[in-house]
């Protein structure tokens, strides 16, 4: 029995130093992927704060190649970590209090609040258009779509009658724009995040913002799985809407990211089945300048153009504004036939060309393949309620 167990041993040591870098790899039921220490935040944590063995691939000389995970687990790091291992990618909730830790000293605790409801709009308000999708089944994301459009389509009293309302399109949509056009306008894309990590150089600005995204609800974000994370600076933590520049934070709305959820066979090394939510602190106040894009529901029309958005390059030339060149992370959308000013999120920025156009494709993750993993974790009290197939729910 001994010499058995010998041999085993040995045979498990060889085949875990014969990890390379780039492979896949798994500690503590974590998914990872080998690569350097230096490209590992997490690992160099673990090695130089908290004082323990990193997850091991391999050593190449003198450096070690580490089994990075391919999601936020910093939670299970520090003083704290022996509580928060296994909590809810690092929050806590009680009935009265929510905690939140991320490896980091102060641990943040704060007491449960309730999201103020939006005022529903005034009786006298004239009817939202509400048209049907080409289905027996009218999908609760698309009922959600139609309502966002009360934010563009804002009901406002009559000048000569306050009693009385109107609609006033308020829809920042110009003409069509071409691959490296131009700048957007301001309301044109209202659904579009940038987002960023805390910048580890502290001579710099306090944020670097490494990526897109779209808001599709009150509360989440529609991105890439490799956004979530930065080799140099960490995982994102914020998240800015409502504006066409990235550096414009007072005029936009900036919102701390809570929780980042990449696809459960997300890989890595691959980027294969790149896509990713990610949870906002507080639910978003939505407006003219920020409103949610449609999911792509059965049953939808949409244009047969597609755009793309990002806070990227015209020509040659660096910008900080709303670009049509293409973020990481951020949407390629089509416009909606029967909704008014509504972009459906088609497919996600994965990998490609640094500009548009340059002889070779763009790789974009197709939504529709995900729908059920968005719907399951965006609006999981719907599907309770429900209690059947997230795409049978409302019936013509």
């Amino acid at each position: 029995m001994v010499l058995k167990c010998v041999v085993v041993l040995f045979m498990f040591v060889c085949i875990a130093r014969s990890l390379k870098r780039g492979d896949p790899c798994q500690f503590n039921n974590t998914a990872g992927i080998c690569k350097s220490i230096n490209d590992c935040p997490f690992a160099r944590k673990i090695l130089y704060e908290d004082e323990r063995k990193p997850p091991m691939c391999k050593w190449e000389d003198d450096l070690r190649i580490v089994c990075c995970p391919t999601r936020d687990v910093f939670h299970r790091t520090g003083i704290f970590k022996e509580y928060f291992f296994d909590s809810n990618h690092g929050i806590k909730r009680s009935k009265d209090m929510t905690c939140r830790y991320n490896g980091a000293q102060p641990l943040l605790c704060c007491r449960k609040t309730t999201d103020p409801e939006k005022s529903p709009e005034p009786s006298g308000c004239p009817e939202l258009s509400r048209p049907l999708l080409n289905t027996d089944e009218q999908h609760y994301a698309w009922m959600k779509c139609l309502d966002y459009q009360q934010y563009f389509n804002k009901c406002v009293s009559k000048v000569n009658n306050p009693h009385e309302y109107t609609r006033v399109d308020t829809c920042g949509r110009d003409t069509f724009r071409i691959a490296g056009g131009a700048e957007a306008n301001p309301m044109e894309f209202p659904h579009m995040a940038v987002l960023g990590c805390r910048n580890v150089v502290p001579t710099e600005e306090d944020v670097v913002w490494i990526g897109g995204g779209s808001l599709i609800s009150e509360k989440y974000i529609l991105t890439a799985a490799h956004v979530l994370m930065s080799p140099t600076h960490g995982v994102i933590k914020f998240a800015l809407l409502g504006t066409v520049n990235k550096t414009d934070t007072r005029n936009g709305a900036l919102y701390n990211i809570v929780r980042r959820i990449p696809y459960p066979t997300y890989q890595a090394s691959s980027l294969n089945y790149d896509i990713a939510l990610v949870e906002l602190e507080r639910r978003v106040r939505f407006s003219e300048f920020i409103r949610p894009a449609c999911l792509p529901v059965p049953g939808r029309e949409i244009e047969s153009d597609r755009i793309i958005a990002g806070w990227g390059e015209t020509g040659f030339r660096a910008r900080s504004e709303l670009l049509l060149t293409g973020d990481s992370g951020g949407p390629l959308m089509a416009l909606m036939k029967n909704i008014k000013c509504s972009y459906s999120i088609e497919g996600i920025v994965s990998r490609g060309p640094r500009d548009c156009g340059q002889g070779y494709p763009g790789v974009y993750t197709r939504v529709t393949h995900y729908l059920p993993w968005i719907l399951d974790n965006v609006w999981p009290e719907l599907q309770r309620k429900n209690g059947e197939n997230t795409f049978q729910i409302f019936k013509k």
